[in-house]
């Protein structure tokens, strides 16, 4: 029943060359790197060493994805070439000239436009002799080296970027010895990680580096993630080519298509497939980078990833060249994070984890969720008359199940599903019911879609897209800890959109308190000045009082009181108490360890479900006064020594020096006992 499907890039099929999926693949990672660097390849001119020649398929299709690329050297197994100060758009054409030529190599590149001091050197020569301008490119004084030394003085070149489009392993740590490298043929050619001075890798080769090679370099600085996350955009297309040839081939054995017509629309559907994976490169490259940057303060949480995972049996970190206790004590006492190949590691674990679980789950069974299959395929197939074959495609369950476990860790980070389990001991299937339905209620994916195609500094995006997950958190808490047993999707989706689309925007925005609304126009204002559009600023900025309308919404349900007079009073309720105030002292009290991580998110969990008893006992309390303001003013005087006596612990709490987590437990406790006044 296969057919040809086990076949990818075939006669009919998708030529990975000629799509230059695998490079443009790398080029998303290359972009996020150079982002942080507040550097746009596409724009901005830089320089670039690589390893290979333009007839390959990664190196040839990689320098030519941008005009503003300085091929300033490069080798493979029999050249080496050398241009210390080439002219952008010339070499850009002469490189094209070669990559489109049947069989090419360094050799049949015009010297006449190389730069002046360049050339082209055979690797069987003894000796190469080096001009003025080859050496202060490379920043090297000698006049002279051996092949295999002159690529090393390459490897070491101050560039921009290290481009690895070709075979060998050229970069192993000081630790390693050229045996553990395991390529003997590159052993005088290859260096240490701490040695290279570029500012950018990609690697869509395979093993140009040893993991600990990266992990060096990384620890310097360099920006690097790994092979396997680089040059996934080949693997991807495969995979995408393989399930829709499944599909279509089923369709053909049914007499309902030809093969023609079947080549034909694989064909019409390749830049969709393309937008697809290079889509995926993307996401990936996101959470590598977003992942790294936040993991210093949060090492303790990674190192207990680490030791549950490697406890069940499911990650051997020895293998992995994973932290070790050791490593991970060095790490925090000098605030030094997690590297991006390390990341990269643990992110390929958490998918892998995620999607047999996912497998053994009753989630395969969720209607809801089935829509993810969907999403593995093009606009074209998503619609008639193929939608209704996507559901019941061979391999149905392992798609849906791949697409969830993507997204979830893409969205939410390597360690989401585990921090959920210890801190509400829900289920798989609760926790991703309840990540699916915060993404369809408030419409998140889109919103974060907006946020990836601003022209916007990285650390602003990151401070944008970060808002947006710390709502998403916060919301899956709520539906776990509010729908303990089972979330029915679809049920909870109706039961919520009507009223969250009735209070967002204007209706919302008239029912905040006017330190809530300061707080939003201010953020809405500085974003705006930043350069992101007056909408966008806006959605993002309010993320955190969205996040009150499913106490809202369920004190309206369980009271049959109107919504906007409950929302009123909600967001009263938490500004005479300073629940905002206490909410940012919990969240920027030190990680120590990961049980005050888990307690963090707990007291945070336990102020939300207290606000809103004390909300629902308020307007139950006397509900023939119709304005809010009046009902809140009589429980507050009915009520004036014990809320009194929570200001006084507050204001403690905001003036002296906390040294422990106490305080908040006492806070915990009096806003427990202010429920049970309001009863």
């Amino acid at each position: 029943w296969l057919y040809d499907a086990f076949a990818s890039g075939g006669s009919q099929g998708y030529d990975h060359k000629k799509v230059a999926i695998t490079a443009r693949g790398a080029w998303e990672s290359v972009k996020r790197h150079f982002q942080t660097l507040n550097i746009d390849p596409q724009k901005d001119s830089i320089t670039v060493m690589g390893i290979g020649d333009m007839a390959g398929d990664v190196f040839g299709n990689g320098l030519l994805l941008s005009n503003k690329m300085k091929l300033v050297a490069a080798f493979n197994g029999m050249h080496i070439f050398l241009d210390p100060n080439p002219n952008p758009a010339t070499s850009f054409k002469e490189r094209k000239r070669l990559f489109n030529l049947p069989r090419s190599t360094w050799e049949d590149y015009n010297t006449k436009l190389i730069s002046k001091g360049g050339g082209i050197y055979n690797r069987h020569l003894k000796s190469i002799k080096l001009s003025n301008e080859i050496k202060k490119m490379l920043d090297i004084t000698v006049t002279s080296l051996a092949p295999n030394e002159l690529i090393q003085a390459i490897l070491k070149a101050p560039v921009d970027l290290l481009w690895n489009g070709g075979i060998g392993t050229f970069v192993k740590a000081k630790s390693e010895s050229h045996a553990d490298a395991g390529d003997r043929a590159n052993d005088t050619a290859r260096i240490n990680g701490h040695e290279l001075r570029c500012k950018v890798v990609s690697e869509g080769g395979n093993l140009g580096f040893t993991q600990l090679g990266r992990i060096e370099y990384a620890l310097k600085g360099g920006l690097i993630n790994t092979d396997f996350i680089d040059n996934s955009a080949g693997v991807d297309c495969s995979d995408h080519e393989v399930n829709i040839k499944i599909l279509l081939n089923d369709w053909m054995a049914r007499k309902r298509i030809s093969e023609k017509q079947r080549d034909s629309l694989l064909v019409k559907m390749q830049d969709e497939v393309v937008q697809l994976v290079l889509h995926n490169n993307y996401k990936q490259a996101r959470v590598v980078s977003l992942a790294a940057q936040q993991s210093a303060p949060y090492l303790n949480l990674y190192q207990n990833y680490l030791k549950d995972i490697t406890k069940q049996g499911k990650i051997d970190p020895v293998l992995e060249f994973l932290p070790s206790d050791e490593i991970f004590a060095a790490r925090k006492a000098t605030q030094q994070g997690l590297t991006n190949p390390e990341i990269a590691v643990l992110l390929a674990y958490s998918k892998i984890i995620l999607k047999k679980d996912m497998l053994k789950s009753d989630l395969i069974k969720e209607s809801y969720l089935q829509s993810y299959i969907e999403q593995a395929f093009p606009p074209i197939l998503r619609k008639s008359p193929y939608k209704n074959s996507l559901r019941k495609h061979r391999l149905a369950k392992e798609i849906m199940v791949t697409q969830l476990s993507n997204a979830l860790v893409n969205d939410m980070g390597i360690t989401f599903y585990y921090q959920m389990q210890n801190e509400t001991r829900a289920s798989l299937d609760n926790i991703v019911q309840a990540y699916a339905l915060t993404t369809e209620l408030f419409n998140l994916q889109a919103v974060r879609e907006k946020i990836d195609a601003l022209d916007i500094p990285i650390a602003l995006q990151t401070e944008m897209v970060l808002e947006i997950v710390r709502f998403m958190r916060r919301s899956v808490r709520w539906f776990l800890r509010n729908y303990p047993k089972a979330i029915p999707i679809q049920q909870t989706m109706d039961l919520f959109l009507r009223d969250i689309k009735r209070l967002e925007g204007a209706p919302l925005a008239s029912t905040l308190t006017a330190s809530a609304k300061s707080h939003i126009e201010e953020k809405t204002l500085e974003w705006i000045a930043a350069g992101v559009p007056q909408t966008i600023a806006q959605q993002v900025a309010s993320t955190r009082m969205l996040y009150a309308l499913l106490d809202v919404i369920k004190i309206s349900h369980r009271s049959g009181g109107e919504l906007l007079n409950i929302a009123h009073l909600y967001f009263a309720v938490s500004e005479v108490l300073e629940l905002e105030a206490l909410h940012d002292y919990i969240n920027h009290y030190p990680n120590e360890s990961y049980w005050m991580l888990c307690a963090r998110a707990m007291a945070k969990g336990d102020m939300s479900t207290h606000l809103r008893a004390i909300t629902q006992n308020i307007y139950k309390f006397n509900q023939k006064n119709k304005l809010p303001e009046q009902t809140l003013n009589v429980w507050l005087e009915k009520n004036n020594s014990v809320i009194q006596h929570w200001k006084t612990v507050l204001a403690e709490m905001k003036c002296v020096q906390i040294t422990d987590f106490s305080i908040v437990a006492v806070l915990m406790t009096e806003l427990a006992e202010l429920v049970t006044a309001t009863q």
